[in-house]
């Protein structure tokens, strides 16, 4: 049975029309005062996502017949700049109220870096693959500092996590080698039978894991050593949280040979 077979049986509500520069509709719409304010920044980044894959036909700005915008208005900057059309779908004003906006605004949800790794796994990709994998079996890992170690630095950066989301993470020649090495490492002091322990919270710092990581990143680094030196000096790493503190007390560890 086609999809077309199963609406013939339902009541059309409304209908969505096609705007274009040259509909009068086009620069008509009001956007309500009491909604959130439109932030350039955020036109900015739907111009870019449209301009490489205009999806905007999957979600029309809703609008009501007196041309107000309930829900699209950054969507409707971002094509008046980029001059292209847009869809529009129309209720009653006599429908909405002004409490629907923040229904509207609130129940929303952004992508999280989970849904990109979902999506990107669902589609076979595999570095993403790869990623979930190590993601798996590495538990104290965040998916940010994965992220980090898959590019070879030592911070979450936004730069890295929008390589993550736009489907360009590498898992090839050129960090095969330092991804394994570094979440070796990590492992190794995680799991290292010295005292005090690291406690659970210590081990999924992420504050803790980038001070690490610039650590690991010196041609100079002994992870062994480190380890060794670990399991004999009376160290307070449970009780940090800044990475400024972690960062001195592992160099006061290291050198305390």
């Amino acid at each position: 049975m086609f999809a077309t077979d199963l609406v013939k049986e339902l009541k059309t509500e409304r209908k969505v029309y096609l705007v274009t520069p040259k509909d009068k509709l086009y620069y008509a719409l009001e956007i309500i005062d009491c909604n959130r304010n439109v932030l350039q920044s955020n036109v900015n980044a739907l111009k870019k996502s449209i301009e490489k894959n205009n999806a905007l036909y999957l979600k029309p700005i809703t609008i009501d017949n007196e041309y107000y915008i309930i829900d699209g208005q950054t969507r409707y900057r971002a094509c008046q700049e980029l001059n292209m059309p847009f869809y529009v779908d129309i209720v009653n004003s006599m429908e909405w109220s002004n409490e629907d906006l923040i229904s509207i605004n609130t129940t929303q949800r952004n992508w999280k870096l989970q849904d990109y790794l979902r999506y990107y796994v669902k589609f076979n990709t595999d570095s993403y693959i790869a990623f979930e994998q190590f993601l798996k079996l590495h538990k104290h890992i965040t998916i940010q500092m994965l992220i980090a170690i898959f590019n070879k630095t030592n911070s979450r950066s936004h730069l890295n996590s929008k390589i993550f989301k736009n489907g360009e993470l590498k898992y090839d020649n050129s960090n095969k080698s330092t991804i394994l090495e570094w979440l070796g490492w990590l492992h190794q002091i995680n799991e290292a039978p010295f005292y005090p322990s690291l406690n659970d919270r210590t081990k999924r710092n992420q504050e803790f894991q980038c001070s690490l990581l610039k650590k690991f990143q010196s041609p100079n680094w002994d992870n062994c050593k480190f380890v060794r030196l670990l399991s004999e000096y009376p160290h307070q790493l449970n009780k940090l949280k800044r990475i400024t503190d972690f960062d001195q007390e592992i160099e006061d560890i290291y050198m305390s040979a």
